[in-house]
């Protein structure tokens, strides 16, 4: 038996999926497709899946091509390559998240992977099928002063623009949320640092990304800590680092996060060097 492995979203399933999955059976004698997750989707894209995992696991499996169909992990993205150990791993001609990881992966466990070519991708995308309408999204950041330094995160993402960047902790504010909470959450999950707000930065810099169809806006704060220890979360920072404002501005951190401190540097000077 041979083993074809395909990884994919399949969000609304149209004649372009169709075609890449008959593309890639054709590559071996039994085909397992990878659902993404919901959370591995919106880390990815910006922006949750239009349907539930649940319900794109049970509709790919009533589609009928593929013999197995499961979900990935949402710790080691690849861990269901090994679970699985397919022979050939096909990849859709726009795929590109997880592409480096599988190549080096692949110096030692010798797969074979293969791109299939697009059918009609300029009538048969999700993204162009199901256009989502442009959206708003509202993050919250902490600046963390501690012996007159600032606590900065690098970034663990599956984008490699994104991933190993620096940045400020924080995150969205959810539905439901005012921005204190938001900001005492993310802070919680991202640092482990219980917080309180001691002032508001002036300015609301936002930057709009068009292909993607969201603007962002970051409102910061300064926060006292009121408890909990250092302590990263594994699937969004791989290192903390204290730095000085002067420090700051010099890393590789996300522009936004540099101009809002750079537009608050001397409030900021009366707790970070």
């Amino acid at each position: 038996m041979k083993k074809v492995m395909v990884f994919g979203t399949f969000d609304i399933i149209h004649p372009g999926h169709e075609f890449f999955l008959k593309k890639a059976k054709k590559l071996g004698t039994y085909l397992t497709v990878v659902i993404a997750r919901d959370e591995t989707v919106h880390n990815l894209k910006g922006s949750p899946p239009r349907t539930s995992e649940d319900y794109r696991l049970i509709n790919l499996k009533k589609f009928g091509i593929a013999n197995k169909v499961i979900l990935g992990s949402l710790d080691n993205k690849l861990s269901v390559i090994e679970k699985e150990k397919p022979d050939v791993i096909a990849l859709g001609y726009d795929q590109k998240f997880f592409v480096n990881a599988l190549r080096k992966l692949n110096v030692v466990k010798k797969w074979k992977i293969v791109r299939l070519p697009s059918f009609h991708a300029e009538l048969y995308k999700t993204s162009k099928i199901a256009p989502r309408p442009p959206k708003q999204i509202i993050v919250v950041l902490g600046i963390v002063p501690k012996n007159r330094r600032l606590l900065l995160l690098k970034r663990r993402d599956p984008r490699p623009a994104f991933n190993g960047m620096w940045e400020l902790p924080g995150g969205g504010v959810e539905y439901g949320e005012t921005v204190e909470q938001a900001l005492r959450r993310e802070m919680r999950e991202e640092t482990g640092f219980h917080v309180s707000v001691v002032k508001q930065l002036s300015g609301m810099p936002s930057i709009t990304r068009s292909e993607q169809k969201f603007q962002i806006f970051l409102i910061a704060f300064v926060v006292k800590v009121t408890g909990g220890t250092l302590r990263l979360s594994d699937t969004e920072a791989t290192e903390a680092r204290w730095c000085t404002i002067k420090e700051s501005l010099k890393i590789r951190q996300f522009a936004l996060n540099k101009k809002m401190i750079r537009d608050n540097i001397k409030l900021l000077k009366k707790y970070v060097d």
